[in-house]
């Protein structure tokens, strides 16, 4: 077992005989959890006085009195950094599953204001690491790693084009356009950040509720792939262009590309699921059946091989 195990052992221990105090039913942290987070301990001054007294009030445990201030600050200022990732902090320190999403949101919203901050990863990390979530843990480390680069050098167009692909991923999608337009900018001939960006133009046209907002990634996005196309035609930029025609309505043309997708790559098993839902769209029931049958196929192969992997003992 290592380290960060045991510190995790013990930190689960002490959260099942954490006091509730001042009737609030908001749990406390113990000595335990504020060594394994020095930082709620050790913090620098900032130049807003409501920043300074949540600490203060946090350094006391006195969470909620904690959180009125930091939320009195980004009332006052949407771009105070501290401030989010105070309350970010109070949130975790407070216990509980909700309490840690929620923190995990506004550190968020910190890296929104300056990305390159690289200990609000960490505070990320120990958030996922407390809720036993190794993959978004894992994702976060990768991040971080990616952020250092970018502190060396922000015009990185890889490191830039990775960070949104990790970001897209956690479906943080407004982060990632950002991070694939930072890319482009940095390298214009970069066809595969172009084609994510189409992808991340793509996702916010299916989350959002605005048509117009709608309309404009989907044109954005196609306006994008098009331009991918032009210089290569990849199964996966057929693919996101099948994608996108399919959300616009043009079914008939959105199977075009996506058979084109599945004559370059046979074993691109997204296409499969694609062409369901596109020949479900053209009302071909047998044909959809078809695609889906082979998606379901193709997905079952991969966690079967991902088993064997996992079971193998020379790996």
């Amino acid at each position: 077992m290592t380290d960060q195990q045991n510190n995790q052992d013990s930190s689960e221990n002490t959260d099942q005989n954490e006091s509730v105090s001042g009737g609030t039913g908001v749990k406390r942290f113990g000595l335990v959890q504020k060594l394994m987070n020095p930082s709620i301990l050790f913090s620098k001054a900032s130049s807003n006085p409501l920043v300074n007294q949540g600490y203060v009030f946090l350094r006391k445990q006195k969470y909620d009195e904690a959180m009125e201030n930091f939320k009195a600050a980004i009332s006052e200022d949407k771009l105070c950094q501290d401030a989010h990732v105070g309350a970010g902090k109070a949130l975790a320190a407070m216990g509980g599953i909700q309490n840690a999403k929620k923190s995990i949101v506004y550190f968020n919203n910190a890296l929104k204001i300056d990305p390159s901050k690289l200990s609000i990863y960490q505070e990320i990390i120990n958030v996922y690491e407390r809720l036993g979530d190794k993959k978004n843990a894992a994702a976060e480390r990768k991040k971080q790693f990616l952020a250092k680069t970018l502190k060396a050098n922000p015009n990185d167009s890889k490191a830039n084009n990775n960070m949104g692909v990790l970001q897209l991923q956690q479906k943080n999608v407004n982060a990632a356009i950002k991070s694939f337009k930072k890319a482009i900018r940095a390298n214009k001939s970069f066809l595969m950040a172009r084609s994510n960006l189409a992808s991340a133009f793509l996702q916010k046209a299916q989350k959002s509720k605005d048509s117009g907002e709608q309309d404009l990634c989907l044109k954005q996005g196609l306006g994008l792939i098009n331009q991918v196309l032009e210089k290569q035609s990849t199964a996966e930029a057929n693919l996101i262009k099948a994608k996108i025609l399919l959300q616009k309505g043009d079914a008939q043309k959105a199977s075009e590309h996506c058979t084109i997708a599945l004559s370059i790559d046979p074993a691109l098993k997204e296409a499969y699921n694609t062409k369901r839902a596109i020949e479900e769209k053209l009302g071909n029931v047998g044909e959809a059946n078809i695609a889906y049958d082979n998606y379901q196929s193709m997905k079952q192969s991969e966690q079967k091989v991902k088993k064997e992997k996992i079971m193998s003992p020379f790996d």
